[in-house]
């Protein structure tokens, strides 16, 4: 069996795309959301919610397990879990050009997607909230969302 986790629904998009591949995979997926968000922990606090998570899915006879929470594969470095990986993968980014990186406060001021794909092109990154929080919501084609869009990409525009 393998493990998706994530703090809100994002990981689903991963379980969607892995389904799709292998209609037959076994998944246990867990979605932390009873817990503060794993952005506004601090780097202590998102450690242990990320050992305790993985713990979890290990219960539920978890072997490998994709953690599909940026904030979350922030610490991944750190903690060595065998088996476990996170969603910064530089390989799945074509070389050359402008890469936009949108992610959370702990995500951009982390620098993993800075650090995995300087070697890719010119990486432009941009603090994304409240966008998260409109996904999880489901505003998705809300007009405070499409305004909070347009003032995090301005910047790339010009």
């Amino acid at each position: 069996m393998i493990g998706v986790l994530d703090w809100g629904i994002g990981g689903l998009f991963a379980v969607e795309r892995m389904l799709a591949r292998e209609p037959t995979l076994d998944l246990a997926v867990l979605s932390d959301a009873g817990n503060v968000p794993y952005g506004r922990q601090s780097r202590p606090q998102l450690c242990a919610s990320v050992r305790d998570s993985v713990a979890r899915l290990r219960e539920l006879g978890a072997g490998p397990i994709l953690v599909a929470c940026h904030s979350a594969s922030t610490v991944l470095p750190e903690l060595d879990l065998p088996d476990v990986e996170g969603v910064v993968r530089p390989e799945a980014v074509p070389l050359g050009g402008t890469i936009l990186v949108l992610g959370g406060i702990r995500t951009i001021r982390s620098g993993a997607w800075r650090r995995a794909l300087q070697h890719h092109g010119t990486v432009i990154q941009r603090i994304a909230q409240p966008l998260s929080a409109a996904v999880e919501a489901g505003h998705i084609h809300h007009p405070a969302t499409a305004q909070a869009l347009d003032r995090i990409l301005a910047p790339g525009r010009a």
